[in-house]
């Protein structure tokens, strides 16, 4: 509903207060402004009961004009924006409410430590407009800092780099209540809005590399630095793979509560991820390549609009695959497993939504006009979207690629980028390659139009030993030395499907 085309936002100024008590953030955020096509209003997005007390153009108090209400996308707010002006500021003085529908508050109860109560956001896809007043679009990048003003005893986290002060927000903030301590973030690089994250607990950190560090809660730290120890290696690799240097200077993670609801997400400097990785062996720590992947395609080079979600995604996949199969050492061997795995779940992912009425969502460039994305979310845009990168991969060969790769990156890093901008790029790098029928992946429903060769000797060597240890007993479990963790599950699915593995 925000109309970040015409009057763009580019950076933002964040002033937060936490209060635990009443679940709600109070505060304040003001936008440096630029008017791109004589505008007369600058329109954000609001959600969830998030309730603009004030506003003000260049410091002087304006009528705040609100939409009306949708189920889906909330409550658009505009205010008038100075004639003949390219630049200006806008401020909004807010609260958000509690049933904020980004922020999760939970209790002493649900943490680990049963003491203090904990504070996480989660704004993918569209939920950034509960949080803050916001151009609520991935395609409205823009820097910003901020202020947060927590609860003494905790700690006060955010997707952005910790600073010392900040001048221009500090002049506008009240002074720090008793009880509270102030914190300090700025985030340089722009970003979109639903990458703007905030956690709030009891928590303590411990450093991996010299640009790395894992927190949680004191009972859990210690675990979840044995288990994310690789996250440097994994850093090193993507940067090699992309030709481009990590640019967020930090890569930090959060373990969280176990209520979060993802494996991880990709917050630029702090990744979320869930405690449930906390195997003990660190055969989970694979999801940590999968997020750092997201620095390059996702954070840096941005899907423009959420109908090409899996330019972010489908990239993602590839990337990731080219971290694990690069670290492990198992190459394109492993590489190939995965995607015979990830087909298949694709497979039953496009039979479901056919099933329930929604096979146009399987399209790689889905129709979602008036639809939430999170509603449109699937396996499609990961597996669909990263197989047809490796098709391409695969027809010009892997040289001509990591070329292709590097430039892809160099290209769009810091914007966003479309399907059509997508593929102009493919035909302008490496031609037409006429062998991809690129209408029918861009737009056909459905499962994966043209079928990709794969070397499945990984997932043929579980399903033999599965149905040796079933023909003949249990077997050495020395044999599963140096597999992956998801060798070991085929493995145990063909055992326990009685040596069958469905392919």
């Amino acid at each position: 509903q925000s109309n970040w085309r015409d009057a763009q936002a580019t950076h933002a100024s964040i002033e937060w207060r936490v209060d635990f008590d009443n679940e709600v953030l109070t505060g304040a955020v003001t936008y440096d402004v630029t008017n791109k096509s004589n505008a007369s209003t600058f329109v954000v997005d609001t959600h969830s009961g998030l309730t603009i007390h004030r506003a003000y153009v260049d410091n002087v108090e304006a009528e705040v004009l609100l939409g009306k209400p949708h189920a889906i996308f909330g409550v658009s707010a505009a205010v008038p924006l100075p004639p003949a002006k390219k630049t200006c500021q806008v401020r909004f003085e807010y609260s958000t409410a509690p049933e904020c529908s980004a922020a999760q508050w939970l209790s002493p109860a649900q943490t680990a430590g049963k003491k203090r109560p904990y504070l996480f956001t989660q704004s993918q896809a569209i939920h950034a407009r509960a949080l803050l007043p916001c151009q609520d679009a991935p395609g409205a990048k823009m820097s910003w800092d901020a202020v947060v003003d927590a609860p003494q005893w905790a700690t006060a986290l955010m997707s952005g780099l910790q600073a010392e002060s900040l001048p221009f927000i500090h002049k506008k903030c009240p002074p720090v209540e008793d009880g509270y301590r102030r914190w300090f973030w700025k985030q340089p690089v722009p970003t979109s809005s639903y990458l703007i994250a905030i956690v709030v607990a009891d928590l303590e950190a411990r450093d991996i590399s010299e640009r790395c560090r894992v927190w949680s809660e004191p009972s859990v730290v210690d675990k979840a630095l044995h288990e994310f120890s690789e996250t440097e290696q994994f850093l090193r690799a993507a940067e090699d793979i992309t030709g481009q240097d990590y640019v967020w200077k930090r890569y930090d993670l959060v373990c969280l509560a176990p209520s979060f609801p993802y494996g991880g997400m990709e917050n630029p400097c702090l990744t979320f991820v869930t405690p449930t990785l906390l195997a003990g062996d660190r055969s989970l720590a694979g999801v940590v390549a999968h997020e750092i992947a997201h620095s390059w395609t996702g954070n840096l080079v941005t899907n423009a609009t959420w109908e090409h979600f899996w330019l972010n995604e489908g990239w993602t996949r590839w990337l990731e695959r080219k971290i694990k199969a690069r670290t492990s050492g198992k190459g394109r061997l492993l590489e190939d497993f995965d995607l015979a795995t990830s087909q298949r779940n694709l497979s039953g992912a496009v039979k479901h939504f056919t099933e329930i009425g929604q096979g146009a969502l399987t399209a790689l460039v889905p129709p979602i006009e008036g639809v939430d994305p999170d509603d449109a979310f699937s396996l499609v845009p990961y597996e669909k979207g990263s197989t047809l990168i490796h098709l391409l991969e695969r027809t010009v060969g892997e040289e001509k690629f990591s070329t292709f790769v590097k430039a892809y990156i160099r290209e769009f890093r810091f914007t966003t980028v479309t399907t059509a901008q997508f593929r102009a790029f493919v035909q302008r790098e490496l031609g037409a390659v006429s062998t991809i029928d690129w209408c029918q992946w861009f737009h056909a429903p459905g499962d994966l139009p043209q079928a990709l060769a794969l070397n499945e000797s990984l997932g043929e060597k579980a399903v033999s030993l599965a149905r040796q240890w079933l023909k003949n007993g249990c077997g050495d479990f020395t044999t599963l030395e140096g597999w992956t963790t998801d060798e070991k599950v085929a493995f145990l699915d063909a055992l326990g499907a009685g040596g069958d593995d469905g392919r």
